[in-house]
């Protein structure tokens, strides 16, 4: 996978945004999007520290910065429901 899909994905979109990243993005503030349940079920395998770090990033940040200066697979830990929505579209295209 190149290093950059989602960033390029992204910037595809302009204003046309797929109603799954506008859905995604109407909640990124619901507790349920930074929750230790969602943790779980995407990143199963990962221990407690993670979390915390996890949450804390997606509190105090937003993708819409992160997208520009994260590798794609830092990206996709730190926001997997948005990577997955830009895949998704991408595939669509």
């Amino acid at each position: 996978m190149r290093d950059d899909i989602f960033l390029q994905s992204f910037l595809e979109l302009g204003k046309d945004w797929p109603l799954s990243l506008i859905k995604i993005n109407e909640h990124k503030n619901s507790t349920i999007f930074s929750s230790r349940h969602l943790f779980e079920i995407v990143f199963f395998e990962n221990i407690e520290g993670d979390f915390l770090s996890w949450r804390h990033h997606r509190i105090f940040n937003d993708w819409q910065d992160d997208i520009f200066w994260m590798s794609d697979e830092k990206f996709q830990f730190y926001w997997p429901l948005i990577a997955s929505a830009l895949v998704e579209h991408d595939d669509k295209s």
